[in-house]
Order: structure tokens, then C-alpha cells, then sequence
């Protein structure tokens, strides 16, 4: 008997709590509410802009929702548009009577392509907040500009180098155009704009998945040496991509390769004589010549030019040295000849050292000092012809032999030869008797 009591009681409590848990689930059957995504506006979202989420809020359970509150907790790359609330109410939700919930965001320009999850909450009467997440659809239409490519003219920039020429291509690979581009070279140290010539150049509009050249030229200082020197360009374009157009700035990187080349230096001037006077002729003019450069250089030789207001003239103006290695020296040795109406001073003489390297003939411009600062004293004229003396003196006495002892010697041989004649007719005569 106690046994049966027993197992009516269990029984009883199996039924109450069995009737408990379907009115808690009736309950919680009640109010479901789905939210899901209807469209958004645009479609696809593009990167950079504002665009409109419709989300369809509808209860699907078997009574009434009450006090329901949509919550958007947006995170990057999605943020609140202006003016927008996070939470929204909207108080009693009937069954099977869905509504349209409508937001303004904002997606990050550099947000990624693709599906990106946007989480929405929302809460009801009975406090328990739920959280779904939203995929949305982001295309991302930006411009992305970069280098695309360096020429050069010459192909093999070297230091010492006046108006070089850059084109460098500006490529746009991303998704939408580039208005109103310009650019602006900012270069190293020892590189500088050419004369006449601007570090900016306007490109204009720059299509997505296409490229423009930018042309500059520059001058590259003796004191360049070889490597690769870090420049920059600074872009400036308009931006119409986002909710509303941008004048935006974007810095490239641009390396200008420099070459290695031979590079020459005088070292050393000399003359023969060593002080020259006005008047001086067939004077040598020696000069050492350095290759202070990284490359030797081939077929290298000096060649001077005359100016025509100098009172100096070349009988040998250029001169032949061969091959210089690097800190390999040569002569070369010219001669010239110094106008006697020359003046005393310094003069300036333009000289051009050449070499050729790699199939190319580079020119160096150099320029000497020759110093005219000796008058030589005059000679008396005496003693000008004094070592002409002895033949001088000869030619007198030949002169006077000439002049006087020979029409003595000629009287003195025909007096003779009378006397010869008339003892010789004398004997034949008597030689007849």
C-alpha cells in the first residue's frame, strides 16, 4: 500500500512538472521574432560610401512580442551614419505582421571585397537580448595608384649628368577613375630639376586598370656616386568614388638608379720652360691626368681650344693617353706658342678631357691656368750675334783677300808669265840663228 502511495505521488510530480514545461514553452514559443536582411541600397555596397540596410523584422512565434528594441552594433569596417540611432524601439510586434527596419551606415574605404558580417541585436519584454549576424555584399571601388614603370634617357643615368630624362608611368589599379591628377618629384640630395623644367606635371584623369607618364628632367650633381637614390612623387587627384567627391594625396616611392663611370681630374700642370714669357714659342704644356671615377675609362685623351681674344697659339692642341683605370694617371703634353704683344697675367684655357665607356664617348669640360707673368730681359745685340763672330771675321778676311790680294797676286802671275814668254821667244830665236 505505501509502495502504490508511493508511486501515485511520482506519478503526480511527473505530470506538474511535465504541465510547468509546456507553459514554459509555450511561453517561450510565444514571441520569436527573426530579423533578416531584405536588401541594401546600393547593391553591392562599395567601399568609401553611405548606404541604407532593410532588414525585415517578423514574429514567427504564437502571440505578440512586446517592448522590442533593434540594436545595429556595427564594427569595422561598418560605422553609424550621421544622425543615425544604434537602438531603435518599436514596441508590440504582432504574429505574422512583419516590418521594415531601415539604417544609414558607413563602410570604410578600405574595406575589404566580399561578405562582411554586420551583428544586430534585439530585445523584448522579457529582457533577453539576442544577436544575429547580417552578411553584407561590399565591392570595393577605389583607386589605387602606384609606380608602374622607370625609363630613363640616357638608359644609364651616370653623376655629372644635365637633363636627364624621367618618364615615369603612374599606374591605377583599382576600381574607379582618378580625377584631376597631378604630380610632383621631390628628389635627393644631389639631384635637382633641369633649367627651364618642372618638378610637377599634370596627368589628367587616369582611368582604373589603365596608366599615364609623367616626364620630368634632372640635373645629377659630379658628386653622385653609384647607387640607388630614394625619390618620391606626390599625387594630388579628386576622389569620386565615396558619397561625396574628395581631393585626396598619395606619396609613391621612385628609385633612380645611378651607374657607375670614369671621371677625370687634372692633378698636375706643368711647362717647359717653367716660367713663360710673351714671345715664348714651342712652349710644352704637360698635364697629369687622374681617373677619379669607378670604371676605367678607354680611349682617353685631352684636347685644349683656342679663344680668339687669347694671345696664345696651339701647335699641338690635343693629345692621345690611352686607357686610365681607376686612380690610374697619364700625360698629355701639347705645345703652343705666346704672342709677344701678350700681357702679363692668368690665363683661362678650356680643356676638354673624353674617354669612352661602354660604347659610350663621355665629355669632361676642365679648365687650366696657364700663367704668362715673365719678361724675358733684351739681349745686346752684340751679344745676340756674338757666336756668329768667328764667321763674320772669316768672311772680312776672304773679303780683303778677295779685294786686295788678289788683283796683286794677278799682276804679279801675268808680269811672270811676260817674262816666261819673252825668254822662251828669246831662245827660239837664237836657236833659229
Amino acid at each position: 500500500m505505501k509502495d502504490k502511495m508511493i508511486n501515485i505521488k511520482t506519478g503526480l510530480m511527473g505530470f506538474i512538472l511535465m504541465l510547468a514545461l509546456c507553459a514554459a514553452t509555450a511561453s517561450a514559443i510565444g514571441s520569436q521574432l527573426d530579423i533578416t536582411l531584405m536588401r541594401t541600397d546600393p547593391d553591392p555596397v562599395s567601399a568609401g560610401t553611405y548606404f541604407d540596410i532593410i532588414l525585415k523584422l517578423e514574429n514567427t512565434g504564437t502571440k505578440e512580442a512586446k517592448n522590442v528594441s533593434v540594436i545595429i552594433l556595427p564594427e569595422y569596417p561598418f560605422s553609424l551614419g550621421p544622425g543615425e540611432d544604434a537602438k531603435k524601439d518599436y514596441g508590440t510586434i504582432e504574429i505574422m505582421s512583419p516590418i521594415t527596419l531601415r539604417y544609414t551606415l558607413y563602410v570604410d574605404e578600405n574595406a575589404i571585397d566580399g561578405l562582411n558580417k554586420l551583428a544586430v541585436a534585439y530585445t523584448t519584454q522579457s529582457g533577453m537580448k539576442v544577436t544575429e549576424d547580417i552578411a553584407i555584399d561590399i565591392e570595393s571601388k577605389k583607386i589605387s595608384l602606384y609606380v608602374g614603370g622607370l625609363e630613363t634617357d640616357p638608359t644609364k643615368l651616370t653623376s655629372d649628368t644635365d637633363s636627364a630624362k624621367l618618364t615615369v608611368e603612374i599606374q591605377n589599379v583599382g576600381d574607379s577613375d582618378a580625377q584631376m591628377v597631378s604630380s610632383e618629384l621631390i628628389l635627393p640630395d644631389g639631384f635637382k630639376s633641369s633649367t627651364s623644367y618642372s618638378t610637377r606635371y599634370m596627368l589628367g584623369t587616369i582611368s582604373h586598370d589603365s596608366g599615364k607618364s609623367a616626364i620630368y628632367y634632372i640635373d645629377i650633381d659630379k658628386t653622385v656616386k653609384e647607387g640607388t637614390y630614394p625619390a618620391q612623387i606626390l599625387l594630388k587627384y579628386k576622389d569620386t568614388t565615396g558619397s561625396r567627391s574628395e581631393y585626396k594625396e598619395k606619396i609613391l616611392d621612385l628609385n633612380i638608379p645611378v651607374m657607375g663611370r670614369p671621371d677625370f681630374e687634372i692633378t698636375d700642370i706643368s711647362t717647359i720652360p717653367p716660367k713663360i714669357a710673351p714671345g715664348d714659342k714651342n712652349v710644352e704644356l704637360k698635364l697629369k691626368v687622374k681617373n677619379t671615377g669607378s670604371k676605367k675609362g678607354e680611349s682617353v685623351s685631352v684636347r685644349i681650344f683656342k679663344k680668339s681674344e687669347q694671345p696664345i697659339d696651339f701647335d699641338e692642341k690635343s693629345d692621345y693617353i690611352g686607357t686610365l683605370d681607376v686612380n690610374e694617371e697619364g700625360w698629355a703634353v701639347l705645345k703652343l706658342s705666346i704672342d709677344e704683344s701678350a700681357a702679363l697675367k692668368d690665363y683661362r684655357l678650356d680643356t676638354q678631357i673624353r674617354a669612352i665607356h661602354e660604347n659610350s664617348v663621355l665629355v669632361f669640360d676642365r679648365t687650366v691656368p696657364l700663367s704668362v707673368s715673365f719678361v724675358r730681359e733684351e739681349i745686346p745685340i752684340y751679344e745676340k750675334y756674338q757666336k756668329y763672330y768667328p764667321a763674320i771675321a772669316a768672311l772680312v778676311v776672304l773679303y780683303l783677300l778677295w779685294r786686295y790680294m788678289l788683283p796683286v797676286i794677278t799682276r804679279r802671275l801675268h808680269s811672270t808669265n811676260k817674262k816666261e814668254t819673252q825668254k822662251i821667244k828669246h831662245h827660239i830665236e837664237s836657236s833659229v840663228e
